[in-house]
């Protein structure tokens, strides 16, 4: 319940955030169509990361949490963040729920 709180409340509040920083107005539409898009992923993100990751490293299996996630990140986040951004011109806010 916790997960949909927090997406309602970043996806609402993303012009907020977005005002923080003293940038250009073109930038300040970028980040809050990125907070928003961030906002609709963050539930699966949290579940994943509560729900395996953060159960093997309570029970001690910290070596499998690591490289499950050094593997996921490293092997399959990042390529497909330069794929996406570099090859195929995808803006960042759709990126966001690519990756």
């Amino acid at each position: 319940m916790k997960r949909f709180l927090i997406a309602a409340i970043m996806f609402v509040f993303a012009p907020v955030f977005a005002n923080i920083f003293d940038v250009k107005a073109e930038t300040i539409t970028l980040i809050t169509k990125t907070i928003k898009s961030m906002s609709l992923v963050v539930f699966f993100k949290a579940f994943n990361t509560v729900s395996i990751i953060g159960i093997l490293r309570a029970g001690g299996d910290t070596k499998y949490a690591f490289y499950s996630e050094s593997f996921c990140l490293w092997a399959i986040g990042v390529p497909a963040a330069i794929i996406c951004g570099v090859f195929l011109k995808i803006p960042l806010d759709i990126m966001v729920l690519f990756v």
